[in-house]
């Protein structure tokens, strides 16, 4: 988890597999539609959904397609508290750097 989310995010990980439950939170965060894995929710502190990974195409997972990483910078824009413009920036670089690496891995073994 990047260090600018510790401000405005508590990360817990679902393993829907292992865990008690962990099913049930799955099909609560997803409104009962099977998402794929990765699937990431951003609740309020009452617990209330706020933002999904569920995008405009459906699960975003690990953000790697442009769609994907807008989406995902989305959902800091509109549920980080403290995160600033800049900060958020800084994480889109981060990620379309990651992404980047993955795509080209991607081309390579097509290739």
């Amino acid at each position: 988890m990047h260090p600018f989310f510790a401000r405005d995010f508590l990360e817990v990980k679902i393993d829907v597999d292992r865990m008690i439950h962990g099913k049930e939170v799955k099909l609560r965060m997803t409104g009962g539609k099977d998402a794929g894995l990765p699937f990431c929710a951003i609740l309020a502190a009452g617990g209330q959904l706020l933002a999904s990974s569920d995008g405009p195409e459906g699960n975003i997972g690990c953000p790697v397609q442009p769609a994907e990483r807008a989406h995902f910078n989305e959902m800091l824009k509109t549920t980080a508290l403290t995160l600033s413009d800049a900060e958020r920036q800084q994480i889109g670089a981060e990620l379309d750097r990651f992404a980047e690496s993955i795509l080209n891995a991607r081309k390579r073994r097509e290739d």
